[in-house]
């Protein structure tokens, strides 16, 4: 709430400064413009794992009265480093919609512990970089799940349980951790001629129950919380909740994932909520928090990850 509020107060001074503007010049005095002229600024947005290519968004702001708007950069030249080393030029591929699109790595898959450069020019604008580690891995020792019950409302089920969830955090002081939370469903189809056709599961967010919506979760959603060490020495518990509609899915697994977190990550994160919170997950890069990105914005932070699955019902 505070991000937006600073921004309705950046809008409506522009409308009362233009409305000034429009009334001084009907006179012949020539007066100076009161906005202050901002550059544009490119914006880099990656979160990058073991095994898998980097993939990079960059978008830049537009100076717009104090107003930052970002847009699609597709003609930047983006070069990875692994120390001194350039292990990736990174090529723009294009997504199905406009702003979709992202830099990647291809073939080239990033390693745990080494040190990564980002760089990233683009005409107009001044050149970025940022760097950044992939973590060791931390496993999940035990996920299980307690007081389970179900209610029907209106067309939904609502399940709501407690999850446990520990792991084998390191003596050392400092990890971080990001820890989400999905609720697997599996969508069906009953056909005119009475078969019924199965889809791919997909994943829906999960909530704590006093803030579920009344309706399913988004899908792709997760819960997550941040944490730096391990709380408690049995891990982590979670009061939470799944809704599904019986008239297009059935539930599958609770999904658990612990990201071990780079700091960069975990302080990107940290502005949009307190440790221990639960949020919704990494978010877009906004201009007015945390980055680690040299003459720009956004975040550059490498993660690592583990999974692990809890089926509520045997089927």
């Amino acid at each position: 709430m505070k991000l937006v509020k600073h921004n309705c107060r950046i809008r409506w001074g522009f409308v009362y400064l233009f409305g000034t503007l429009l009334v001084l010049g009907s006179c012949e005095e020539v007066i100076e413009s009161p906005f202050e002229i901002i550059e544009s600024k490119l914006v880099l947005a990656s979160a990058f794992a073991p095994h898998a290519p980097v993939l990079v968004r960059i978008t830049a702001t537009q100076p717009s009265s104090g107003e930052l708007i970002r847009s699609e950069v597709t003609n930047a030249e983006v070069v990875l480093l692994d120390g001194s080393t350039v292990v990736a030029e990174m090529e723009f591929m294009p997504g199905q919609n406009i702003g979709e699109g992202y830099y990647s790595t291809g073939e080239y898959h990033p390693q745990v512990g080494r040190h990564y450069t980002i760089h990233a020019s683009a005409d107009g604008f001044t050149p970025i970089s940022a760097d950044s580690r992939i973590p060791p891995r931390v496993d999940i020792l035990t996920m299980y799940i307690e007081d389970l019950t179900q209610e029907s409302l209106m067309s939904y089920d609502v399940y709501d349980y407690t999850l446990h969830l520990d792991y084998d955090d390191p003596a050392s002081q400092g990890d971080l951790y990001d820890i989400r939370v999905s609720q697997e469903v599996i969508p069906y189809r009953v056909e005119n001629s009475g078969d019924t056709t199965w889809s791919r599961p997909l994943l829906r967010a999960v909530y704590q129950p006093a803030d579920n919506p009344g309706e399913p979760g988004a899908i792709g959603g997760q819960a997550s919380i941040l944490q730096m060490d391990k709380h408690t020495q049995n891990g982590l518990v979670m009061q939470l909740q799944s809704v599904i509609d019986p008239r297009r899915e059935v539930l599958g697994n609770v999904i658990a994932e612990l990201r071990t977190v780079s700091e960069p990550y975990y302080l990107f994160q940290l502005d949009h909520r307190q440790d221990g919170d639960t949020g919704g997950g990494i978010r877009e890069p906004q201009v007015n928090v945390y980055t680690n990105i040299n003459s720009g914005y956004g975040v550059f932070a490498g993660y690592n990850t583990t999974q692990r699955s809890y089926q509520l019902f045997v089927r």
